[in-house]
């Protein structure tokens, strides 16, 4: 799955479930900052989630956003 994701790609927050700090409300746009085997990193916009939105999340949370 984790090569259906790369840098610079836009993804939309789906997990509604999970409500952190570190999560953004479901249907949130993202930004792919890094990929790895385990998920990848969103910059998310600001005063989406806390700190400087920069966080990593499992490869099920998110979805591809189609242009």
């Amino acid at each position: 799955m984790n090569g259906s994701f790369k840098v610079g790609d836009r993804v939309r927050y789906i997990n509604a479930r999970i409500k952190t700090s570190s999560c953004p409300p479901a249907g949130t746009v993202g930004e792919v900052i890094a990929v790895a085997k385990f998920g990848i990193a969103v910059q998310w916009p600001k005063g989406a989630t806390a700190g400087d939105g920069r966080w990593w999340h499992v490869f099920g949370s998110v979805e591809p956003v189609e242009d």
